[in-house]
């Protein structure tokens, strides 16, 4: 009896296994299909991926699309894909279907900059797949989207559900996936270059006022922040990929070293610290503790930086920056109860930062909201850092003065009668040598500002050291040749006076343009004015700044001659090589030689009142910037026929991106 009883619960809990996998099989294995409405531009679709892990990186796509390996793939179930630090390939699948058709452009979104290799299958329409590839270690210029996350597009045949492929290959796997129309795109990273800009350009505000204090202060506490302030953007560009533009060609190794970056944060971040909170008066020790706890974590990170482990690196990075920042935090509260007022500023500034970490974790968690502000709250974390680390370096520098100050005046009250009289003596020849100082030091500057005024400041301090210059071929410059319309004719009307006034008015407006674009001035000749761009300094946008230089001429030009003004002016520009040096030895010039320069003149005089007339050389290095009419070809004298184009304005933003798409 208990034989059949034991059969009767063994058959029955055979059956029960068998009708729930049945009934729970087709659930567990049915694909999430993805809704694309398009009521919302941005979709995120992390919830409907299915992924597969690959430790070993051995499957290929062949494997995936066969099917033998659907039962291991795992639905995700948050808001983004999140493996940690560790490395492997991630596969994912998914499906998603447009409940509407539509003519939008569609894009999938990776938002990590940190993934080495991503690969996106897609069908081809004929039963099989094609193939897009991006990636951290793709270069910038290679890539189709050149923006900080990595862009592909979505490919929609018809309003029928689709499969899609996603290989994923890194040691830092967290990223969203997401679905996120063309112009919905283009607004958030309109949105997240704007930010960052604000951001950038304020730490080069920081960095330019406190490198102007140090060249006047000579004190190295500010040389350590400037330094510090520099990496710190350095680091937060290329941890959210805007320095992909430079990791380029001859850097393009750097594309690998975000640990390095991170370990060299850390070393800056040491002595900056070491020298705000004073730690060699304040805290002799602490030196020997970081070298003892963190030394050996520095060296084990940059070996495996080094043989190119980024997985070790980077958590050995992760772990080290997370404890030295709190040590040194620790330190400033024991330098600060010690009666050192200005760790109090430091403390606040990495409160902030500390906060924002924590702030931007929760949102992440999703247990605050995940906006545009929160996205961003680490780097406003750091900006606020930055700020409030230049008020403690400039509250050190007070006490530093009002120390010094309260020193000298105990000195000043135990000094004897007669070294009081000496020293005053002495101050009163120090007064005089100072004022005679200062007397050389102004004429020098005045022979020096009329020296740049005749030269380029390279010319100048080559000519100041050597006594000489030595003329030096530049391969790619731009001329540009300005001369007034009837200048003969008009001048008959003027008095020699009036005229001079009239011409020095327009030319004086001329040199503004020219130097505030970064063009150089090489000389007038009567009412003809010559410049060019890309010399002594090499510049790849020579052409670009020429014509910009020339387009604010021409809009000066005609408002002034509408106000009453006498002249109407015709512009020429052409790029190319020439020689540039210095001419004689009594009142010297700096001019310029070559084809070139006899081309730029021929552009001008085959120019028109009002117009802008470039050369082909020129209008290929410039057709993506500026609105250009072609002329044809026209004869030049000496010169043949020549392509000449005229420039009317610059293109506008949608213009370029129509042209470059």
């Amino acid at each position: 009896m208990k034989e059949l009883r034991f059969t009767y619960h063994f058959f029955l809990g055979i059956s029960m296994t068998l009708v729930f996998l049945i009934l729970f099989r087709p659930a567990l294995a049915e694909e999430t299909v993805f809704a694309l409405d398009g009521k919302k531009g941005n979709n995120n679709i992390s919830s409907s991926v299915s992924y597969l892990k690959d430790s070993d990186s051995k499957l290929t796509f062949e494997d995936i699309k066969s099917g033998k390996y659907d039962g291991q793939f795992v639905r995700n179930t948050g808001a983004s894909l999140s493996f940690g630090n560790v490395e492997a390939t991630i596969w994912h699948k998914f499906v998603i279907r447009k409940s509407t058709p539509s003519s939008d452009r569609w894009l999938l979104v990776v938002d990590n900059h940190h993934l080495d290799s991503i690969t996106f299958y897609y069908a081809d329409g004929k039963g099989g797949y094609n193939s897009e590839h991006s990636g951290r270690l793709i270069s910038y210029n290679l890539r189709k989207y050149k923006y900080n996350t990595f862009v592909f597009d979505l490919p929609f045949e018809t309003a029928d559900s689709q499969k899609f492929y996603l290989k994923v290959s890194s040691y830092l796997l967290k990223y969203p996936i997401q679905v996120i129309r063309y112009d919905t795109f283009s607004d958030i990273q309109l949105k997240r270059s704007i930010t960052m800009g604000a951001l950038v350009g304020f730490l080069l505000m920081i960095v330019l006022y406190n490198l102007f204090i140090y060249f006047t202060e000579r004190d190295k506490n500010y040389l350590y922040y400037i330094v510090y302030v520099s990496v710190s953007c350095i680091k937060i560009s290329d941890t959210k990929g805007y320095m992909d533009f430079f990791w380029q060609g001859p850097l393009s190794f750097m594309q690998t070293q975000t640990p390095g970056l991170t370990l060299l944060l850390g070393v800056f971040m040491t002595m900056f610290t070491g020298h705000i909170l004073d730690f060699r008066k304040n805290l002799p020790k602490a030196y020997n503790w970081i070298l003892a706890i963190f030394g050996p974590m520095l060296l084990a990170s940059l070996f495996f930086n080094i043989i190119d482990d980024k997985l070790y690196s980077s958590l050995i990075n992760q772990l080290g920056s997370i404890s030295l920042t709190f040590f040194l935090y620790i330190c400033a509260l024991v330098i600060y109860r010690k009666g050192y007022r200005v760790a109090r500023f430091y403390i606040i500034a990495v409160s902030a930062y500390f906060l924002s970490i924590m702030v931007y974790t929760l949102s992440l968690l999703g247990v605050l909201p995940f906006n545009n502000f929160t996205d961003n709250l680490i780097e406003l974390g750091v900006a606020l850092e930055m700020l409030l680390f230049s008020l403690a370096l400039a509250d050190k520098i007070r006490e530093y003065k009002k120390a010094k100050k309260h020193a000298e005046m105990d000195l000043m009250r135990t000094m004897k009668e007669n070294e009081r009289l000496i020293l005053d003596q002495n101050k009163i020849l120090e007064i005089k040598v100072e004022e005679r100082t200062h007397d050389l030091i102004r004429e020098k500057e005045k022979s020096d500002n009329l020296l740049l005024n005749i030269l380029p400041s390279e010319i100048a301090e080559e000519l100041k050291e050597r006594g000489e210059s030595e003329a030096k071929m530049f391969e790619n410059v731009s001329v540009l040749f300005t001369d007034f319309v009837n200048f003969t004719g008009v001048s008959e009307k003027f008095t020699p006076t009036a005229l001079v006034h009239e011409i020095n008015h327009c030319f004086t407006a001329f040199d503004h343009m020219v130097g505030r674009i970064g063009l150089e001035k090489i000389k007038t000749i009567g009412d003809a004015y010559l410049a060019v761009c890309g010399l002594p300094a090499e510049d790849p946008d020579h052409a670009i700044k020429s014509i910009q230089v020339a387009l604010e001429i021409r809009e000066f030009i005609d408002a002034y001659y509408k106000g009453g003004g006498a002249f109407q002016i015709r512009i020429g520009v052409h790029s190319g090589p020439l020689v540039a040096g210095i001419v004689g030895v009594k009142k010297f010039a700096y001019d310029i030689w070559g084809d070139t320069v006899n081309t730029a003149a021929r552009m001008e005089q085959n120019s028109e009142a009002g117009k802008i007339n470039i050369s082909g050389a020129t209008f290929k290095l410039v057709k993506d910037v500026f609105v250009c009419h072609h002329r044809g070809k026209i004869s030049a004298k000496n010169k043949g026929e020549i392509d000449m184009y005229f420039v009317e304005r610059m293109l506008s933003e949608q213009e370029k991106v129509k042209n470059k798409s």
